[in-house]
């Protein structure tokens, strides 16, 4: 019984690995569309879309970066 346990235990580990994973690559995802809208907009001389979109791309990015770190940390202190 013990060990169904534990294989239940690692499967759910594996499936939030994978759920956060899937999160991060979808926010790096959104900050590249509104890095592209931000260069776009720029292009065309919309400057309030412009700062409007790049601003949203670095926040996103900024957020995706401190989850990447936070799951990097979390990933090496597992192993220990």
């Amino acid at each position: 019984m013990a060990f169904g346990r534990c294989a239940q235990y690692l499967h759910c580990r594996r499936l939030t690995h994978k759920i956060c994973e899937e999160e991060e690559d979808a926010m790096l995802r959104w900050a590249l569309i509104f890095l592209v809208v931000a260069i776009v907009a720029g292009i065309f001389g919309f400057a309030g879309i412009m700062m409007a979109a790049a601003g949203i791309a670095k926040l996103l990015f900024y957020l995706f970066l401190v989850l990447f770190l936070v799951s990097l940390v979390m990933g090496l202190v597992s192993r220990t």
